[in-house]
C-alpha cells in the first residue's frame, strides 16, 4: 500500500509520516535537484525544484516489487545532492513532500492521499521554531516565509482537491 502525505511547508508532513512504523518512507526533498541545477534566484518551493521523474521512477520501481531503491541524499547546508541512500521496500510505503499530489502519475502511484490543511500562522510559527534551531534568525524566517507561502497559495494549496482524506488543524 502507498500512502501520500501532501500539505504545507511546516503542516506536520514528516511528524505524521514518523507515526508509520515497519514503512518505507519516500521523502520529496531528498529529490531537490541542488543549486548547481536551478535558475536564479533560487526557489526551492516551487515544483522544478524537484526532480519529480526521479521521484516517480522510485515510487513505480517500489510498487513493482523492487527490494531496494537508491535516492539521493539531499543535503540542506549545501543545498546540493549528497550522494545516495538505499531503501528498503516494505508492504507500507509513505511518500511524504510538498508535491506529493502535484503530478498525476504520483497521484495514481497512491493508494491513499492524506493532505494536511494547516493554517498559514501556524505554518509560520512552526517554520521559526523549526529554523531558529539550524542558525536563522525570526526575521530570517519571516523574510523566507513570503515567498514559501506565495508558492503554497500557488501549488500546494490546489493539491488539496486530490486528497482522500483532508486533516483540518484544530
Amino acid at each position: 500500500m502507498i500512502v501520500a502525505i501532501c500539505g504545507g511547508s511546516c503542516s506536520g508532513k514528516s511528524t505524521m509520516a514518523m507515526q508509520f512504523r515497519n514503512a518505507c518512507l519516500v521523502q520529496m526533498d531528498d529529490f531537490y535537484i541542488g543549486k548547481s541545477k536551478m535558475k536564479k534566484p533560487y526557489n526551492f518551493d516551487e515544483p522544478a525544484a524537484f526532480d519529480l521523474d526521479q521521484f516517480v521512477e522510485t515510487v513505480q520501481r517500489l510498487k513493482d516489487g523492487a527490494k531496494t531503491v537508491e535516492v539521493p541524499i539531499y543535503n540542506m547546508v549545501t543545498s546540493e545532492p549528497d550522494g545516495m541512500k538505499t531503501l528498503e521496500n516494505k508492504s507500507l510505503i509513505i511518500l511524504e513532500g510538498t508535491f506529493t499530489f502535484y503530478t498525476k502519475a504520483i497521484r495514481e502511484l497512491s493508494d491513499l492521499k492524506i493532505y494536511l490543511d494547516i493554517p498559514v500562522d501556524e505554518r509560520v510559527r512552526r517554520r521559526i521554531r523549526r529554523d531558529v534551531t539550524k542558525g536563522r534568525d525570526t526575521i530570517q524566517t519571516l523574510d523566507w516565509s513570503k515567498t514559501v507561502e506565495i508558492m503554497h497559495d500557488k501549488y500546494v494549496e490546489p493539491q488539496k482537491k486530490y486528497g482522500d482524506i483532508v486533516i483540518p488543524f484544530i
